[in-house]
């Protein structure tokens, strides 16, 4: 084989190797890849504050499905001031997402609770209706040493 074609065929090897390099490289730094559906619905958090307790609610999109959009519904809680560490012992929050084209139909629901003053951040997978946004609303209940409960308003975004 002439010392010529030796070169071409490694001109030849180099762009093709090049040509994978390159599109292997455009797969991996691409935002989204070919087919990917977006998700369409941004995370939302609400805060829920009484005399008691400080919660949160929180949506958190996962992915799209056949049937839906997957999210994550979590909540979590604490005393809203110190002296509900010493008071404060039970603490449940309820986080529902409600359909925003009617306003009424909840769609999940979740009811965390814990035998304290404070609820660790904990969630739950729910699918739903693909839809551009939510209503989020929330509720806290919580129980005093004395055995009276209180519970805050509902909130809704």
């Amino acid at each position: 084989m002439s010392v010529l074609n030796r070169v071409r065929r490694r001109n030849v090897v180099l762009a093709i190797l090049l040509a994978a390099v390159a599109v292997l490289a455009s797969t991996m730094f691409s935002s989204q890849s070919v087919g990917a559906t977006p998700i369409p619905l941004p995370s939302k958090t609400l805060t829920i504050v009484d005399s008691a307790t400080t919660a949160k609610c929180v949506i958190t999109p996962k992915g799209t499905v056949a049937t839906g959009i997957e999210v994550k519904l979590s909540a979590q809680a604490q005393p809203t001031s110190a002296t509900g560490y010493d008071i404060n012992i039970y603490t449940r929050v309820h986080c529902w997402i409600v359909d925003p084209n009617d306003g009424v139909t909840v769609l999940a629901s979740y009811r965390p609770y814990a035998h304290s003053a404070t609820l660790a951040a904990v969630g739950k997978l729910f699918t739903l209706p693909t839809r551009s946004d939510y209503i989020l609303c929330g509720q806290v209940l919580t129980r005093f040493e004395d055995g009276t409960f209180l519970w805050s308003s509902k909130a809704c975004d």
